[in-house]
């Protein structure tokens, strides 16, 4: 009987993936890493017990500080867009699953994603689910193929709506939010630990002025809400820092047809 770690967080998504694997008939064991709470989350150890599987805490040290969140203050002191999930999975969430799972004798790791794993000219890649509301394979893109390579996606053969009814009578954790770490709302943790700078003008395509911000680090590109401004919908579109000011325009001028990209993960070799 093969055996499968699999990543709980005290959520829909991950206990189903445990439930679904141990009717396929694997042995199964829940793991819990120190991010988000982590091995303070007893919630997971808890949904363990109620479906019958052992349940390990996994040390990962410092990681999720160094490599998530420092890199989530260091995008944002740069005015980037950071996306927590993405670097997390990279270098910590399914990093440290495998690695514990290569030391004890595991042959897969599992997590909640709604994501597939498939094979692709030879090589082992991710997919898009079968539920097109609810993708999360971009989440997965920086892993390392090696890693793929042990990695089960139960949940990527199901709709979230199938998840919630397979888990409707235990008692779950909520869904996180991407910044996770995050407590509170998302413009006082950034004013709280990284500084929002200076305000200043929000600015259409032409530099016109519109109105003004609180500090660039507190928006988003692609951000609608929380502009205040009339005439809209406004989307924002850039920053600059020249001038320490908020560009924005209409949905239309808003549309590119190009854009610069940087760390593109086509293959592992």
């Amino acid at each position: 009987m093969s055996k499968v770690l699999v990543g709980m967080s005290g959520g829909v998504d991950s206990l189903v993936s445990a439930i679904i694997l141990k009717k396929q008939g694997f042995d199964v064991t829940g793991g819990t890493l120190p991010i988000c709470g982590g091995l303070s989350n007893n919630t997971a150890k808890n949904l363990c017990e109620m479906i019958g599987i052992p349940f390990v805490g996994i040390d990962t040290g410092n990681l999720f500080k160094s490599k998530v969140i420092d890199y989530f203050k260091d995008s944002l002191r740069i005015n980037e867009t950071p996306n927590p999930c993405i670097i997390c999975n990279q270098h910590v969430k399914l990093f440290g699953l495998h690695k514990y799972a290569i030391e004890n004798g595991f042959d897969f790791v599992s997590t909640g994603h709604y994501a597939k794993i498939s094979e692709f000219f030879g090589r082992i890649t991710v997919e898009k689910g079968i539920d097109p509301q609810k993708d999360q394979s971009y989440m997965l893109c920086r892993v390392p193929e090696e890693i793929l390579k042990m990695t089960i996606l139960p949940i990527g053969e199901i709709t979230r709506f199938d998840a919630e009814m397979i888990a409707k009578d235990y008692p779950t954790t909520e869904p996180s939010q991407d910044a996770c770490f995050v407590k509170g709302g998302m413009t006082e943790w950034i004013s709280r630990e990284v500084g929002l700078g200076e305000s200043g003008f929000i600015l259409d395509q032409n530099d016109q002025v519109l109105g003004s911000h609180i500090g660039l680090r507190a928006y988003t590109i692609g951000q609608r809400e929380g502009l205040k401004l009339s005439g809209g919908p406004w989307f924002v579109t850039g920053k600059s820092t020249q001038k320490n000011a908020l560009v924005v325009a209409h949905r239309e001028d808003a549309m590119v047809s190009e854009f610069d990209v940087r760390d593109v993960n086509l293959w592992h070799n």
